[in-house]
């Protein structure tokens, strides 16, 4: 069973289906896919179709049903405040609820709530809760973090090489709260800094979650863009797949692919920096469905595979000299932790 909620359905035939459904079912079928575990996923605002991150997550949580069935409830918010209610509406209804429960909430949003409700989150034998991409150890919940830093620190180099003239480089944030964000943003400007002795460029689409679906403003942004900057690093989640577009018709500017290999969509996207984000949900559902231990809290640095800039083979340029930056990357990546630390 697939269940996806969205916010204009009414709650009462969720919760009706969650409490009672096992009572009502009298197919042997029907029964059995009743007591199959319940995995929950609260997605980041708007968030499937961005053709990157999030669309790698759902891919993730996919293939682990595939491997094992479980019963999938997919909540999508309209925002930030919609998700904090939906959430509240979920945990208010778990109590009532019977077998196993994994909640997932798919992104760094939801470390507020997650916060906010630490007391009402499911973790004990029965019930567990998953938090993306947060550093919090503190919390009732288990936590990962793909960590960006090294990989920006990587690309920075990188576009220094790809860019014709030093200083005509921008970083493209969604939002300046975002501390995932914050972390590639630095980064990356440590090592353009390192190789130009110059830093970056800096644009911050929206003050709120708007910044990660204005994939028509920045079409629209290219050509004013493209007269400015030589290189752009886009930290922006779906709405990159503005400049995507621009850029596989236009000509006017070099541009990392983020989160999901890109290279492919135009020349001038001469590397991407690919979070294996579909492997790593895959990887933490199925554990939890063995009913194996996890490590209470991850953060998957540069040295452990989980995140890879593939060099496009029209830049043999880039690849001969990434061999050498790796790690350099690995390094300041390090040094960024121990100063976390």
């Amino acid at each position: 069973m697939n269940t996806r909620i969205h916010p204009r359905h009414p709650w009462i035939g969720w919760l009706l289906m969650l409490v009672v459904a096992a009572c009502q079912n009298n197919d042997p079928e029907e029964t059995a896919a009743t007591e199959l575990p319940v995995v929950t996923v609260f997605y980041a605002p708007n968030a499937l179709g961005d053709g990157t991150y999030n669309d790698s997550i759902c891919a993730g949580v996919y293939r682990a049903r595939a491997a094992h069935p479980f019963r999938l409830h997919t909540i999508v918010p309209q925002s930030v405040t919609e998700a904090d209610s939906l959430l509240d509406d979920w945990l208010r209804a778990y109590p009532q609820t019977t077998g196993r429960h994994l909640l997932v909430l798919a992104c760094e949003d939801y470390e507020e709530p997650a916060d906010k409700y630490a007391d009402r989150l499911p973790n004990d034998e029965r019930g567990h809760t998953l938090l993306f991409e947060s550093r919090r150890t503190d919390l009732p919940v288990t936590t990962f973090h793909l960590s960006l830093y090294g990989a920006s620190y990587e690309a920075g180099q990188l576009a220094a090489l790809a860019s014709p003239s030093p200083g005509s480089t921008l970083i493209l944030r969604a939002n300046g709260y975002s501390d995932l964000l914050r972390e590639a943003a630095d980064g990356f400007a440590e090592g353009y800094c390192d190789a130009t002795r110059t830093l970056p460029d800096s644009l911050t689409l929206s003050d709120n979650e708007k910044g990660y679906f204005m994939a028509d403003e920045l079409y629209s942004m290219a050509p004013l863009l493209a007269r400015q900057y030589d290189f752009v690093y886009p930290l922006a989640g779906g709405s990159i797949q503005g400049l995507v577009s621009y850029l596989h018709t236009n000509e006017g500017f070099y541009m990392a692919g983020m989160d999901a290999y890109l290279n492919f969509r135009s020349l001038d996207i001469p590397f991407s920096v690919v979070k294996h984000i579909r492997s790593t949900v895959e990887e933490h559902l199925i554990r939890w469905l063995e009913g194996e231990t996890e490590p209470a809290h991850t953060v998957y640095t540069f040295d452990t595979g989980r995140i890879e800039i593939p060099v496009s083979p029209f830049y043999p340029e880039l690849s001969e000299r990434q061999t050498t930056l790796h790690p350099l990357a690995i390094e300041k990546e390090q040094a960024y932790e121990n100063r976390l630390h």
